[in-house]
């Protein structure tokens, strides 16, 4: 119900919006019917101010990306941990796992012939003086003894003279003398003391040991030894066998199986490498352009790489033509004591509106000292732009892949076809090479290169462009044809802000690599490599920014990459 105790509050609900259709058509009503709120009325009509639709330039420069954040940067972080974790872990297990039967084969074989040539070497010497004989292996057991205290000799001496039978009538025969004599002997092998065989408790061969049908259970006795831990059991058993040729034993002594596999300590269970030679798995990664230290590493320096690049930005969603072609060759050159490489970097972004052309000479000396390499480079480069206005839309030009300001004007000239401009660079980057591992980075724009013209509104300066590297390669041994890769990659220039977390799996040539970013981005390669070639197809997929020009729909948006790499072998 509207009344004067209301009408002020109901026009300002009126004017904002928060009356309904009923309500607003009763206070209209009650305006019309009662003329002397006719002035309050029109007074907040005329009070309320549209607000006018005001856009900066320089937006884009104002924004903060939320997802490079400290909780975004910790998440990408410890997803890359648990990615580079995996890979070593299933490496790991791979070389444990792989090929474990037949170590235990071979393990089986091998005892089985160290039996065989023992009971050979037994029936062998069997036939020799028995006397003699006898005597060699009473001294062989003193030695290496396989009991510590005195066995009970009247027992002994029953069960010997008793059951012994025809081993100890030959004894007898072939040395002539009487059974006591032969009997103290045997006193003598089973009674010396020895340092070497210590807790070993004769008591326990009394009691689980005995002389059953005139053979000494020498299983049981092997039970009781199994469970001494500071007893051999190998040596025990082939001990029991020397026994048991002069018939103090006749069964065949227990060999246990053992509870570990054998593993050679000399071959180890991983085996980590550095080839010197990575394949960069993200976007616009060209070796030498990534890290000009690089140069002349290639097949330890010999001969000559020569390596193109070509990749093509959004095709399917815009009819623009962003694209760039990369050229490099590189070489070792002695007399330089280092790398020498010529780098070509050609972008084209629409048809025509901005040429760029990039040409740049890069020298890397190479310290060696010990087993590392320390490879610093230096870049030198010559930049030509051309823009072509009447392919211009607004006011500035920007690269559409990481927002870097190419040329800013208050107005779109008419009489002015195209603007060419031209500016120098230099760049420094490092690379440490060590037998395990690879890490390393540089720095392009170093010199705050700028340039201008008399149609732009300020002056153009680039901003730097930092790159970083680490990785290393992985195989099960230096013959593996299996070779994993991981990488950690970081990347900065403009905008484009991004870590990425890549793995490399080769086999016989044929290698599959993965990558994903912290800017959301994908990449997947596919190719061959040998000695002589190198040819990568990549795939990848990225969000396009609000600088970018096409519909920000929050899909991913394809790009495709393209690489080869020739290299020319010295003749021999």
């Amino acid at each position: 119900m509207i009344g004067r105790e209301n009408i002020e509050e109901k026009i300002f609900q009126y004017f904002e919006g928060e009356l309904s259709a009923d309500e607003s058509l009763e206070l209209e009503n009650f305006i019309n019917n009662n003329p002397e709120y006719q002035i309050d009325f029109d007074a907040w009509k005329n009070s309320v101010v549209q607000d006018d639709q005001m856009k900066y330039k320089y937006v884009d420069e104002l924004l903060v990306n939320e997802r490079f954040s400290p909780k975004g940067w910790f998440k990408w972080a410890s997803g890359g941990a648990l990615f580079f974790g995996l890979v070593f872990a299933s490496a790991l297990l791979m070389n444990k796992f792989d090929g474990g039967e037949d170590r235990l084969n071979a393990l089986g074989a091998e005892k089985n012939n160290y039996i065989n040539k023992s009971e050979g070497s037994l029936a062998k010497n069997q036939t020799s003086d028995a006397s003699g004989e006898l005597q060699d292996k009473i001294s062989i057991a003193t030695n290496e003894r396989v009991v510590q205290k005195e066995l009970n000799k009247n027992t002994l001496h029953k069960a010997s003279i008793a059951n012994t039978g025809d081993d100890l009538s030959l004894y007898k025969d072939a040395t002539n003398q009487e059974n006591s004599s032969s009997i103290n002997n045997l006193n003598d092998l089973v009674s010396s003391p020895s340092p070497h065989k210590k807790g070993f408790d004769i008591n326990a061969i009394n009691e689980s040991s005995d002389f059953k049908d005139g053979i000494l259970n020498s299983t049981l006795v092997s039970d009781e030894l199994q469970s001494k831990k500071d007893v051999n059991i190998n040596y025990i058993s082939v001990e029991f066998a020397e026994l048991k040729k002069y018939g103090y034993s006749k069964t065949t002594p227990v060999i246990k199986k053992s509870k570990y596999l054998y593993e050679n300590p000399n071959t180890p269970k991983i085996f980590v490498t550095n080839n010197k030679d990575p394949y960069l798995n993200y976007a616009l990664a060209h070796t030498i352009e990534e890290n000009g230290s690089f140069v002349g590493n290639f097949n330890n320096g010999q001969g000559i790489r020569a390596e193109m690049m070509y990749r093509t930005e959004w095709p399917s969603v815009t009819s623009e033509n962003f694209t760039s072609q990369i050229f490099s060759i590189d070489t070792r050159i002695d007399a330089l004591k280092g790398g020498l490489g010529i780098l070509v970097n050609a972008d084209r972004i629409g048809h025509g509106k901005l040429n760029a052309t990039a040409v740049s000479l890069i020298y890397s000396p190479k310290f060696i000292t010990k087993n590392i390499s320390i490879e610093p480079s230096f870049k030198y480069t010559y930049n030509q732009k051309s823009i072509s206005w009447n392919q211009v839309g607004e006011n500035d030009v920007k690269d559409p892949r990481n927002g870097v300001l190419h040329a800013s004007i208050p107005f779109i000239p008419d009489d002015v076809i195209k603007t060419n401009m031209t500016h120098q660079d230099l760049g420094v980057g490092i690379l440490i090479n060590t037998n395990k591992l690879y890490f390393g980075g540089q720095i392009d724009h170093l010199n705050k290169a700028s340039y201008t013209d008399d149609n732009f509104d300020q002056e153009i300066i680039i901003p730097f462009k930092m790159s970083a590297m680490i990785g290393t390669d992985i195989m099960k041994n230096k013959e593996s044809q299996i070779t994993v890769s991981p990488s950690l990659n970081y990347v900065q220039y403009g905008v484009y802000n991004a870590l990425w977390a890549n793995a490399q799996v080769v086999y016989h040539g044929f290698f599959f690599a993965g990558g994903l970013a912290t800017n959301e981005e994908l990449m997947a390669s596919l190719g061959y490599t040998n000695n002589k070639v190198r040819l990568v197809y990549g795939l990848g997929f990225s969000k396009p920014r609000e600088f970018s020009g096409l519909p920000l729909t929050g899909g991913y948006y394809e790009s495709h990459q393209l690489s080869l790499r020739v290299n020319l072998q010295p003749k021999k």
